[in-house]
């Protein structure tokens, strides 16, 4: 066997003997078996186990023969090109070192995560081209899906294009595209995949979701869904940036019950700080032969930290007509994390009669005039302009560090706003909440909140104080109230060696000027029991109490607080309970069991089982399941099951069950969803959707 010549110290003496020794230094180092050298036509042949090191790229050959004249290499006979994240194979490669472009013959190998074959491979800058090619994620040595094109071009961490292409799934030739697109940058599928499902109200449908982009500066999302039952879906809604700063958004939505929906959007940044928001709809119903141009304009121009904004409204239920809003950006006001906005507004609010759609209209057919004519409001028979400038100041902090596992938020916000119906309204809000995390046992939450408001405001602003306000700052009680909230949330205990205890706890008063103050309080334990390795027991209990003497209204204005969030959920569920049923009251109790394996056989399974008690009326409530199973992979395929359902036991009934089925493999899934909705007093609703992926 030849002994292996390295030659790196032998290029660099020929080269500067040569007579054209000015010539820059190859940026390789060659190992062979055997080597010729032409010194004067400035060319090298080498044999046997050929390595050229490029320094993050190598080429390993039978035979190549390098031109330092033209940068050109040649290599045959087991040609292997390798660089990060990257290998091609073939019996010939053309490749230019210094422009770092090739051609493959018989093109073999894996680029990212894909492997690819093609009758010829170009690389240039980065890039390839490959001819008739096949490309696949799968790593198993028979494919489960591969893409067979006449031409595909990879821009690493950029885009995938295929033309002319044929996937094949389990060797079977399923679908063809003419043009296949994929991000590799944002892993998200261009070209569409259609979903094929059932529910009990469209019947069999076929849904594609179609992202594309047609040049730099144009991108568009093509929705479209067929039924069986007239549903049919169609949604076009794509962006065009005009400029960096200048960006078109029309949307076009077809629904065949609803009618036809179009939206045109402009927003565009210009010198001087100007800012042009334009939004225009076009709400056509199928019922109706014409429909309305419904829309807003604003024009901003911001400064520094200021800002100044004239927005107009056109063919909505409530209008600015116009309205002028002068104001500040957030800025960090002193020392503590403070931060500050100021904004005042001023202008006309006009409310419109034509439309039945808000909150004072009325929807009974037998509310028409006896003459026939449309309906109105019930509280607004006419159309009314009503003048109104606020002004608003906040000023906040946001997880300010006290100290060690100690941080602090604050709010304060007050607000003046005078109407020309004579009425003012006036609000001050400030408040606080303490954290404090320990290392054992439990963390502390405090919090305090003063509210304080007078006078009122016109019943149009009220109904639609969410919308016209944009903060919903208006809390619709006259008078100062006060809250309290001490919240412990105690960490994970363990008790023995097998079982382990959390707890939670929670106090709210709500004091009020002329009311008498309610209490709020709830607490909540967690017990886990191991039975054995695979089986736990689970006990929970919680317990949620209302004021009694507390009116509806004031019940649910404090509970949209975000510190009561426990307290959101229907404290009444179910309808055949005792004379004693407090409604005011949550007291029950989840006893379960959590199975959870992994086999011998590498099977997974596991399942939790709940039964709900209440201890106000003393029955079970509701019984839920939850299953999970995954079997064994083989071949880089396993099967996945999920499947979930509850049952009402008062009812009788079961209000939502599913049941999701799935094939995975390293390249691919496939996925059945099966859900069935039964709700009171409707039909059962049926939804079963068959899904698939391609991965890369």
């Amino acid at each position: 066997m030849a002994k292996k010549v390295v030659i790196w110290t032998a290029i660099l003496i020929i080269i500067f003997t040569a007579p054209i020794s000015a010539q820059e230094n190859p940026p390789f180092s060659i190992e062979a078996d055997s080597l010729t050298m032409d010194q004067t036509a400035r060319t090298f042949r080498a044999k046997g186990k050929v390595k050229v090191d490029f320094g993050k790229k190598i080429l390993l050959a039978d035979r190549v023969n390098i031109d330092l004249n033209t940068k050109d290499i040649l290599a045959k006979g087991n040609v292997v090109f390798r660089e990060p994240n990257r290998e091609i194979k073939g019996p010939k490669l053309l490749y230019n070192y210094q422009k770092e472009r090739g051609k493959f013959i018989d093109a073999d190998g894996k680029i990212d995560n894909n492997r690819i074959r093609g009758d010829e491979l170009k690389m240039a800058n980065g890039n390839f081209k490959i001819d008739n090619a096949e490309l696949t994620a799968c790593k198993a040595p028979e494919e489960h899906y591969r893409f067979e094109a006449e031409k595909i071009t990879i821009y690493p961490d950029d885009i995938l294009i295929a033309e002319d292409v044929e996937v094949w799934i389990f060797d079977r030739h399923v679908f063809s595209y003419p043009v296949y697109k994929y991000s590799l940058k944002y892993n998200v599928e261009l070209t569409p995949i259609p979903i094929i499902g059932y529910t009990g109200s469209e019947g069999y449908y076929v849904e594609l979701d179609y992202e594309h982009f047609i040049s730099r500066n144009l991108e568009g999302d093509i929705h479209t869904k067929w039924t069986t039952r007239d549903a049919n879906e169609l949604r076009l809604d794509y962006e065009y940036n005009i400029t960096d700063d200048t960006e078109l958004n029309p949307i076009l939505d077809y629904d065949e019950e609803e009618g036809w929906y179009s939206k045109f959007i402009f927003d565009g940044d210009f010198d001087y700080g100007f800012n042009l928001d334009f939004d225009a709809k076009y709400d056509r119903p199928e019922e109706v032969d014409e429909g309305e141009i419904i829309g807003d304009i604003q024009l901003r121009q911001q400064k520094d930290n200021f800002y100044w904004e004239l927005e107009r409204d056109y063919h909505k239920e409530w209008n600015y007509f116009p309205q002028l809003t002068l104001g500040t950006f957030d800025s960090a006001v002193g020392k503590f994390g403070l931060i500050s906005n100021i904004k005042y507004r001023i202008g006309d609010v006009y409310f419109d009669d034509q439309y039945d759609t808000g909150p004072f209209s009325t929807d009974d057919e037998d509310d028409e005039d006896d003459d026939g004519d449309d309906k109105v409001y019930n509280d607004i028979d006419e159309t009314k302009k009503i003048k109104r400038q606020d002004l608003k100041w906040t000023i906040w902090s946001e997880d300010y560090e006290l100290g060690i596992n100690t941080t602090l938020d604050t709010d304060t916000v007050l607000r003046k706003a005078w109407y020309e119906t004579d009425q003012e309204y006036s609000s001050y809000q400030t408040g606080f909440n303490l954290k404090h995390e320990l290392e054992i046992i439990t963390d502390i939450e405090a919090g305090f909140d003063y509210i304080k408001e007078s006078g009122s405001i016109p019943k149009e602003f009220e109904a639609y104080r969410d919308e016209i306000n944009n903060e919903g700052d208006y809390l619709g009680y006259s008078g100062w109230r006060q809250y309290y909230d001490f919240i412990l949330d105690g960490h994970w205990v363990m008790l023995g060696e097998d079982g382990k205890f959390k707890w939670e706890a929670d106090a709210h008063r709500a004091i009020y000027e002329s009311k008498d103050p309610y209490d709020y309080y709830g607490y909540e334990t967690k017990y886990r029991h191991s039975l054995t390795d695979s089986l736990m027991g689970i006990i929970d209990y919680e317990h949620r109490q209302l004021p009694d003497s507390a009116s509806n209204a004031d019940k649910n204005l404090d509970i949209e607080r975000e510190e009561m969030n426990d307290y959101d959920d229907e404290f009444t569920d179910y309808d055949n309970v005792g004379e004693e049923y407090d409604p005011n009251l949550r007291d029950k109790i989840n006893i379960g069991l959590d199975y959870e394996i992994n086999s011998r056989q590498n099977n997974y399974f596991h399942a939790k089982g709940v039964m709900e008690y209440d201890l106000l009326s003393n029955e079970y409530t509701t019984a839920t399941l939850d299953l999970n199973y995954e079997s064994e992979k083989k071949n880089s395929a396993y099967w996945n099951i999920d499947g979930k359902v509850k049952y009402d036991l008062i009812d009788n009934m079961y209000p939502k069950r599913t049941l999701e089925i799935g094939r995975v493999y390293d390249c691919m899934e496939f996925s059945l969803n099966l859900t069935w909705i039964d709700e009171d007093d409707e039909e059962l609703e049926k939804e079963i959707k068959f899904e698939y992926g391609i991965k890369y």
